[in-house]
């Protein structure tokens, strides 16, 4: 699926917001913020890709913090030059966080950056890929920033009994009713959420309870075996264990407050297994 790519210059600051991102616990990408107990994300530590799926999946409502040159263009880690123009200024100025509409949060420092060219990038790519290591990791606890992907609510395409989907919480929503009408309907919606929102009103076909974690391994399985940049990137998480960390109360799926079945976590270490087998 095609996400464009233009998302992130409509971008707007609407109101001003006291948080301090240099006191929030966390890393360059992501952080936690204690005055309103949300993650904050940078948008431009990620690539530009990666920061539109970010912003689209999640509808505009999420924090996030941001540079933006003169010309409205928002700065992101695969334009080095700018973005390293942008941390020269920060050792002289604070970053300032203001609210964005639908709950986004970004910094209104108005940053000129020089443009990267497209060969400028690629030889930074290159020179990243070369001299970057990654420590392996033992856990994966959440679902977001560089590991979102790991979500259903990521862009993926998913084929699940005939019908195409645009992710996989599409495929296991629509998978409570064996109304084909109603799975063409919910495959048809804009967002993962709203694919949610609508599968939870579905009247529950009857062998529900029976056949949905098997559902979930099948769709699971598809998302990352159709999609060879995903299952490259599943595969890179190594024997870490994947456990899907939230706030929202699953202890079925995932983990909550140290708590939980994470089943879609080992639906993920078992694909993974799967796909790496020799």
């Amino acid at each position: 699926m095609s996400i464009r790519l233009d998302i992130l210059n409509a971008i707007r600051v609407a109101s001003p917001c006291p948080a301090d991102w240099s006191k929030m616990a966390g890393d360059d990408r992501v952080r936690h913020c204690n005055a309103c107990n949300l993650n904050v994300y940078d948008l431009s530590e990620m690539t530009r890709e990666e920061a539109t799926r970010l912003v689209f999946e999640t509808e505009g409502r999420v924090c996030v913090r941001f540079f933006r040159r003169k010309d409205g263009r928002i700065i992101t880690d695969d334009c080095p030059r700018a973005l390293a123009a942008v941390r020269k200024r920060l050792r002289r100025w604070a970053a300032v966080i203001s609210g964005l509409f639908g709950g986004i949060i970004a910094t209104s420092t108005a940053c000129v950056g020089a443009i990267c060219g497209p060969e400028k990038r690629a030889e930074f790519i290159e020179h990243k890929r070369q001299t970057t290591t990654q420590p392996a990791l033992a856990k994966i606890s959440e679902f977001q920033g560089e590991h979102r992907f790991l979500s259903n609510f990521w862009p993926a395409t998913v084929v699940f009994e005939g019908i195409t989907y645009p992710t996989s919480e599409h495929a296991y929503q629509s998978a409570k009713t064996l109304d084909m009408a109603e799975r063409r309907r919910i495959a048809a919606l804009a967002t993962p959420s709203g694919a949610k929102r609508e599968g939870r009103a579905l009247p529950l076909r009857a062998d529900w309870e029976q056949v949905k974690f098997e559902v979930m391994e099948r769709v699971v399985r598809d998302k990352f075996t159709r999609n060879a940049d995903l299952r490259e990137k599943l595969l890179a998480t190594g024997d870490a264990t994947l456990e899907e960390g939230n706030t929202w109360g699953d202890r079925v799926w995932g983990v909550y407050e140290g708590q939980g079945e994470n089943r879609l976590g080992k639906i993920l270490m078992k694909v993974r297994d799967e796909l790496g087998a020799p």
